[in-house]
């Protein structure tokens, strides 16, 4: 029998394949039917949600062509069709089938199909869950399921409404059994389906959904609600599945999470291909993933950054590492992911980009949204803040973290990285002085901020206010003699919180080792007896600096010649 071809799809459109299963017994027999996402040309449809198995294809089914085709098939697959399959003849049912539907041979076409599977399934009549052919215990959980969905029925009840009364008499009847039963419901929830990335999607776009084990069927509202009537433990992943299924009472709260909460809910989900961890959850988000491409040929790397920068509204830079190393990294680490990508932010050394990202109300919306912790609590250390404090940008990060409603710790570690921040110092201790304990505030600080080149004596502005008298030593008028760009209004500031005692031996010989306009500042304030001989040799060693010889002289005229 010759082989089928595929027909292609107009890739142009919003086009699929439907299989039409012929009823019956014996073959399989099928045809496949080109068909449209679209109002006016919707056929009605069933979608199938399963486990491939093995990808070996040792089975096959009829294609009815121009005239009868073989087209290979998974053995999986084609016990999956004998359990979907009516048994009259005339009774034909329409499905999607994945493995059938797309052209597995055609890259091209698999990307196209994947970015139009969460409309493929939203649009069909229900999604039919195929858990494979039942043993005896599953045989039996899944026979006391459809009796409670027999009572359910009868008694008008919706399935998150059970009473206690009527479980607990279900409960009873059923006991004779009920060791067989709950081994059964522990065997259905270790499916490998519940691992397979891709039937969130699919029972997560499901307007109704049935589940078959074997022939026998099940709707979701009653599955779900399994574990809690039987009392069976099963893990988060397990249960989340659940919860998103239709008719489930958690479903409403399934619905509408962003991306970054659903690698957390579903970080070990598997796949056969990488990419699908990722992009198998797009079309669940509320915004369908929008900027985010679905594209096979992407290296993985490329695609954790896109995915990165989609759950962050802007690109987080690679450089001088990439922010993970894998996707295993990726998805071990999701829980972490704000505090990840604040340190990648505090690692940068330019912030021209950040602050064009915060220059609009949208770029700072999107960048507060970003840190904002509603995805669970999140240790920021005090290393984290530190480093922070000592980047270009750390104004903007301090302040995403302070806006985040959780108490962050401000150190002396942190004061003391600000001060010596010569870019944003300012900016970052007018951020965070508020929230600070006056005792923070040390001699350690002072000196830094009186060192600071750049803003030194806007740093002390801010910081000498709140800090004690007694932490200004000859530390900081040393530091400020030093300060070759702002010494002298440093000093001046300085001196006007502290004593002139400060001034020592060891701050004439910094003022005098920098030249004339700190050492004449500090030579009027001074007092004659720390004016020594170390003090003269430093200021002759800068002869060659204009108006210092006249300096030297009026030393000399202060201090007593030894």
């Amino acid at each position: 029998m010759e082989t089928y071809t595929y027909t292609p799809l107009d890739l142009n459109e919003p086009s699929f394949r439907l299989l039409r299963l012929f009823g019956g017994t014996g073959r399989l027999q099928c045809e496949l039917v080109h068909a449209f996402l679209s109002p006016e040309e919707m056929m009605d449809y069933e979608a199938v949600s399963y486990t491939w198995g093995s990808a070996h294809r040792l089975a096959s089914i009829e294609i009815h062509d121009a005239s009868i085709k073989k087209l290979a098939i998974s053995y999986n697959l084609s016990l999956l069709l004998r359990d979907l399959r009516h048994h009259r003849r005339n009774e034909d049912r329409m499905l999607w089938i994945d493995a059938i539907c797309i052209n597995q041979d055609s890259t091209v076409e698999h990307n196209h199909q994947v970015q139009q599977m969460a409309e493929i399934y939203r649009n069909a009549q229900r999604v039919i869950v195929w858990l494979g052919t039942p043993d005896h215990e599953t045989e039996r959980a899944m026979l006391s399921l459809t009796k409670l969905q027999i009572l359910f029925k009868d008694m008008k009840w919706k399935a998150s409404e059970i009473p206690t009364s009527a479980r607990e008499s279900f409960l009873s009847g059923e006991e004779r059994d009920g060791d067989d039963i709950r081994l059964g419901l522990k065997r259905i929830f270790a499916h490998r389906w519940f691992r397979r990335v891709w039937i969130l999607q699919e029972v997560g776009n499901a307007r109704a959904a049935l589940i078959h084990y074997g022939r026998m069927t099940l709707r979701s509202a009653i599955f779900s609600l399994a574990p809690s009537i039987f009392g069976i433990k099963i893990d988060s992943h397990c249960q989340a599945v659940l919860d998103l299924m239709p008719g489930s009472p958690a479903n409403s709260r399934m619905r509408g999470k962003d991306l970054l909460t659903l690698l957390q809910y579903f970080r070990e989900a598997q796949a056969a291909i990488e990419h699908d961890r990722i992009y198998a959850l797009l079309r669940l988000c509320p915004d369908n993933g929008r900027g985010l491409i679905v594209s096979y040929g992407t290296p993985i790397p490329d695609v954790i950054s896109k995915a990165v920068e989609h759950i962050c509204h802007r690109e987080i830079p690679e450089t001088p590492r990439p922010l993970y190393s894998s996707l295993q990294d990726f998805l071990q680490h999701i829980d972490n992911f704000h505090e990840d990508v604040l340190r990648r932010l505090g690692e940068l050394e330019d912030q021209d980009d950040l602050r064009t990202d915060v220059s609009s109300r949208h770029g700072h919306d999107t960048l507060r949204q970003t840190f904002d912790q509603q995805h669970g609590v999140i240790e920021v250390t005090e290393t984290t803040t530190v480093r922070f404090a000592r980047s270009r940008q750390g104004e903007l990060l301090l302040y995403l973290l302070l806006q985040t409603s959780r108490k962050i710790a401000i150190t002396e570690a942190t004061l003391l990285a600000a001060a010596e921040n010569e870019h944003a110092g300012e900016e970052i201790l007018g951020l965070i002085l508020p929230t600070a304990e006056k005792s923070i505030i040390t001699e350690k600080v002072i000196e830094a901020a009186a060192a600071n080149l750049a803003q030194g004596k806007a740093i002390l502005e801010l910081v000498l206010p709140k800090a004690e008298t007694s932490i200004i030593t000859e530390k900081a008028i040393v530091a400020a003699a030093a300060n070759w760009a702002q010494g002298k209004a440093i000093f001046e500031l300085i001196l006007s919180k502290a004593e002139t005692s400060i001034i020592t031996e060891k701050a004439i010989v910094a003022a005098a080792a920098e030249g004339k306009a700190v050492l004449e500042l500090i030579l009027s304030k001074a007092n004659t007896s720390i004016i020594t001989e170390k003090a003269i040799v430093a200021a002759a060693k800068q002869v060659h600096k204009k108006g210092i010889l006249g300096l030297i002289f009026s030393c000399l005229s202060k201090c007593q010649r030894t």
